[in-house]
């Protein structure tokens, strides 16, 4: 008996022309199919041939819209098919948004659209995202216009920073309504730093448990960077270099070397303890200059008021 092969739902809008089509597997092959009924609705403009059965359509109602049943029979027997036609619309608003890597200038997000209004695969989102301490919202794409993608890579972010992010569906019919407003937070920018006098260069630690170890290399004189350490443990946060007039920089990898897309320069200097010691070494060295200062000041002052009383008895004498 026949057997439906093809599609079986269809969409459309109101005032829209459609075109509908049953399609069948049977054997003996020759299918004939009977009028496509929807409770009072019943569609005679149609194109039979041995295995399908296409009605139309000029004009969809309201009442146009529900399950089609249709009688198709051969030599062997008959069976009811039934076709849905379901009524499109805007689409309705994601039902989350769910980050899937970040960065200290990046999020990646992943959206899971809501009811797509009857165009799957023709539909468009649509995101905005701002800081907390901005006052409105910016598009992404930055043209408005919208991508078909349902993961979003938002980049040029600020580190240690909330951003507000939503999004929202649309198709022909219109765009729906905005998601829920959802927060994330981006990574503290990574601070590398060679002291130039102790030849040591330290990091932070990056906040994201992935990345486990810590490539550092250093930069040759034919601009070509090697290796210095391919994978330096999580739990290590500084190293002795080589050669501290070189530069060099430091990349965050996980085990398996697969590593950060962005690589972090070491800035040249001491670090903060030692600037913390030379000010205080500076200070304590100002303060000894300031203390014999002020008793030169004083003895002088002293000195000048004896003599002047010598110089004053002599006189009177």
């Amino acid at each position: 008996v026949p057997v439906t092969n093809g599609i079986t739902d269809y969409y459309s809008g109101i005032g829209d022309s459609i075109s509908m089509n049953v399609s069948v597997d049977a054997n003996p092959l020759r299918v004939t199919f009977v009028d496509w009924i929807n409770y009072d609705v019943v569609l005679t403009d149609k194109v039979d041939t041995l295995s399908t059965s296409t009605v139309f359509i000029n004009e969809v109602t309201e009442f146009h819209f529900g399950v089609y049943n249709i009688t198709a029979h051969n030599d062997i027997g008959s069976v009811v098919l039934q076709v849905n036609l379901h009524h499109a619309g805007v689409p309705e608003a994601p039902v989350s948004l769910e980050i899937i890597d970040r960065s200290y200038d990046s999020l990646s997000i992943l959206l899971s659209p809501g009811y797509d209004g009857g165009y799957s695969g023709n539909t468009a989102q649509y995101l905005e995202y701002r800081s907390t301490s901005q006052a409105s919202f910016q598009s992404w794409p930055s043209d408005g216009m919208g991508t078909r993608n349902t993961t979003i890579w938002i980049m040029q972010l600020k580190p240690s920073t909330a951003y507000e992010i939503k999004a929202k569906t649309g198709n022909i019919y219109g765009i729906g309504q905005f998601s829920t407003t959802y927060v994330f937070i981006t990574y503290r920018e990574p601070i590398v730093n060679l002291n130039d006098q102790t030849g040591i260069i330290k990091w932070t630690r990056h906040e994201d448990m992935k990345y486990q170890c810590v490539k550092i290399e250093k930069l040759e004189r034919n601009d070509n960077w090697i290796i210095e350490e391919n994978c330096l443990d999580r739990d290590v946060v500084e190293y002795t270099v080589k050669d501290n007039n070189a530069e060099y920089r430091v990349t965050y990898c996980s085990r398996d070397n697969t590593c950060e897309g962005h690589h972090f320069k070491a800035t040249k200097g001491t670090d903060y303890a030692d600037r913390v010691e030379s000010c205080n070494t500076v200070a304590i060295v100002i303060g000894v200059l300031v203390s014999l200062l002020g008793g030169c000041v004083i003895g002088f002052l002293i000195g000048f008021i004896l003599i002047k009383r010598v110089i004053t008895k002599n006189a009177k004498q």
